[in-house]
């Protein structure tokens, strides 16, 4: 279904949608998936980048794109990539 193809994005990781997270929709809300991309960028950072650089070096993310496909609901399994 992505346009993107899943090898582009080397760590892949699993999110949880919890009751919170949706909307009176039923929709997992815009802002709970930032924060999915938001642990995403944050195992990239400590798991992989910050033990090769230097410690007074600093990370920022500079842009989020976001193109939403499908709806994600109550019990889907999303998978979170990163790159």
């Amino acid at each position: 279904m992505s346009s993107t193809p899943l090898p582009d994005y080397p760590m892949w990781q699993g999110a949880i949608v919890r009751h919170a997270d949706l909307d009176p929709n039923d929709h997992v809300t815009n802002s709970v998936i930032c924060s999915w991309f938001d642990d995403g960028r944050y195992v990239l950072l400590r798991r992989h980048l910050r033990p090769v650089v230097e410690a007074s070096d600093y990370f920022a993310l500079v842009m989020l794109e976001m193109h939403f496909l499908q709806e994600v609901r109550m019990f889907d399994e999303p998978r979170v990539g990163t790159a």
